[in-house]
């Protein structure tokens, strides 16, 4: 079974489309065509392209950054019969320019698991091993460390070039740093023509040149390469500078006191969740050159008057679609009417695109609806719904995909104080128990092998009889297998302290969001990172071990704790940006 929660979804965001039950294909230039089928769990990489093992076709979260990575060779103008794949251990993609000139091989990491920071750093460390078996057809002239993720409903990217040296030795000074969710110079951009990467050479002290230099236009913005990163302001009303291009995911996230923003005509890409929590944002415009925009931008604007002047989306009686009306991605929280029927042409229905939706009582879902996305009806206080759709199947409350293995939800206004998941289901989507706040028990069946994360966050009343192999329950705290990650720990628990078992390396999304009875947290040596809004809300907790061992802290990991006054934390750790937002805490590194 993949790895992958929702593989048609990463497909579909790809541009691949139905041709047949279960088959997508996508066509490039020269009519080449690759296609996956999602019931073998299987990718068709086509006649052109050469593939040496059959690995590289599974679903596996490797293979999706492979296939992603593929993706944007060809659309580079790459053509398919240069592309190799699993022709040695030392790369996952090889590219010849010529019959006999092989010019780039390319590792593909996962980026969300550090294996892409681990690799670019062994590369640079470990300047004498050879990159590829010193052969005389297999010759490099660069090495490519490649990874990609899908974040917040747009597929971000990064890369390090490194040139290779005679003897096919990297050469870790002139290594041009790529990173997540933004492009590098040398390869994938506009004006690099296919089989011509070039290798820019940059110095720490120019990086921070340029980043200085992008930021003097305003004290408000932190801008790089283009993309607006980071605001800094607290104004009521903020113009964003005249030559962005690229709104960074969540970057006006939860600043209430904005009430109004100009976005100017540069800008081409709005990123997920980019205004969400912006509780009192009354007016923004979305302006004529922007194509694209990641997972709902607008979540939780209850007073958000929006208007939009781009030809590639259609905003109709409050609800904001593609220019094909395939996509729905955002509906007012202001919307006064009590049903909607979600258009026939509507094949995906965004991550969290009818949120908070008070006024609603009746939603229909069409025919034509295909991908349902984390938790499209999150905290609708009175919503039913009516399933046409033949991808699907609604009962008991629940929404399952056709074949009854995955959850996608379950109504928060349900009368049923417990609630027994099938036999037969797989996988638990991401926030599809969010905020059932009468639901008392929920019962993991024996077959359950995946837990999106914590699907079970906001649940103040929630305990878990568990059956399935896969996962540990222990005093209100279920972990996987081997103990190794924090799934979901009870906000029913009655414990103030609480010590992680030292088996545990990952403490997971949400893992303790709203347990307001917890006052003490003490990590293990073992864990490595503490995931996006672990510990939010935990309203009561005043005190947390942080170890060395810890890699990164991730964003709103510790949201809304307005009693942890002082943190000590390791100088080594990584720290997002919006980890400790709303809760004033004073870090002291050490």
């Amino acid at each position: 079974m993949t790895d992958i929660l929702n593989p048609l979804n990463y497909f579909w965001k790809l541009g691949y489309r139905e041709v047949s039950q279960n088959v997508y294909q996508k066509r490039y230039p020269g009519q080449y065509t690759i296609k996956v089928d999602l019931a073998k769990e299987l990718i068709d990489y086509g006649d052109k392209i050469r593939l040496g093992d059959i690995a590289f076709a599974r679903f596996t979260q490797r293979n999706y950054v492979i296939v992603e990575c593929a993706d944007r060779l060809l659309l580079k103008g790459y053509r398919p019969s240069s592309l190799y794949m699993g022709f040695t251990n030392e790369c996952d993609i090889a590219i010849k320019a010529e019959p006999d000139d092989w010019l780039i091989a390319i590792r593909c990491r996962r980026w969300d698991d550090k294996e892409y920071d681990k690799e670019v750093e062994a590369v640079k460390v470990l300047q004498s091993r050879p990159v590829l078996p010193a052969s005389e057809n297999k010759q490099f002239q660069f090495l490519c460390v490649y990874a990609s993720t899908l974040r917040s409903g747009l597929i971000d990217y990064g890369y390090t070039m490194f040139p290779l040296t005679a003897g096919n030795c990297a050469k870790p000074d002139h290594a041009l740093k790529g990173r997540a969710v933004s492009s590098t110079t040398g390869l994938f951009e506009e004006e690099i023509e296919a089989y011509h990467p070039i290798i820019v050479e940059k110095t720490n002290q120019q990086d921070k040149t340029t980043r200085a230099k992008a930021t003097s236009g305003s004290s408000e913005f932190e801008i790089e390469n283009g993309e607006l990163i980071r605001y800094l302001g607290n104004g009521k009303l903020v113009a964003i500078s005249k030559g962005v291009k690229k709104l960074r995911n969540g970057v006006f996230w939860d600043r209430p006191e904005i009430m109004k923003v100009t976005i100017p005509d540069t800008v081409t890409n709005l990123g997920g969740e980019t205004f969400s929590d912006c509780t009192n944002l009354v007016n923004l415009t979305i302006p004529r050159h922007i194509s694209v925009i990641g997972d709902n931008p607008f979540s939780n604007c209850p007073a958000l008057i929006l208007k939009n002047e781009s030809p590639d989306f259609i905003l109709e009686d409050g609800a904001l679609y593609d220019r094909t009306k395939t996509r729905l991605i955002y509906y007012s929280m202001s919307n006064t009417a009590s049903v909607f029927e979600i258009p026939d042409s509507i094949i995906s229905i965004g991550k969290h695109a009818i949120h908070g939706c008070s006024a609603l009582r009746k939603i229909t879902i069409p025919p034509s609806v295909a991908i349902v996305e984390n938790n499209p009806f999150s905290s609708c206080p009175s919503l039913s719904l009516v399933n046409n759709s033949p991808y699907f199947v609604f009962e008991n409350d629940a929404l399952y995909d056709k074949n009854r293995t995955s959850i996608f939800y379950f109504a928060i206004n349900s009368s049923s104080k417990s609630f027994a998941i099938p036999e037969g289901v797989t996988t638990i989507q991401r926030h599809s128990f969010f905020g059932c706040v009468n639901l008392s028990n929920v019962t993991l069946p024996s077959t359950l092998e995946v837990i999106g994360y914590n699907p079970f966050a906001n649940c103040p009343s929630l305990s878990l009889t568990n059956n399935s192999p896969n996962f540990v329950y222990e005093n209100g705290v279920l972990y996987n297998r081997s103990k190794t990650k924090l799934v979901y720990y009870s906000m029913r628990n009655p414990e103030e302290e609480f010590v992680i078992p030292g088996t545990v390396r990952t403490i997971g999304r949400n893992a303790f969001f709203g347990c307001g009875n917890l006052r003490s947290a003490t990590l293990p040596d073992r864990v490595a990172l503490i995931g996006k809004g672990a510990f939010a809300n935990c309203v009561r907790l005043e005190k947390a071990k942080i170890p060395r061992s810890v890699i990164q802290i991730e964003d709103w990991a510790f949201y809304n704790c307005p009693n942890l006054a002082v943190l000590e934390v390791p100088k080594n750790v990584s720290i997002a940006d919006h980890a400790f937002s709303r809760s004033h805490t004073r870090l002291t590194r050490s």
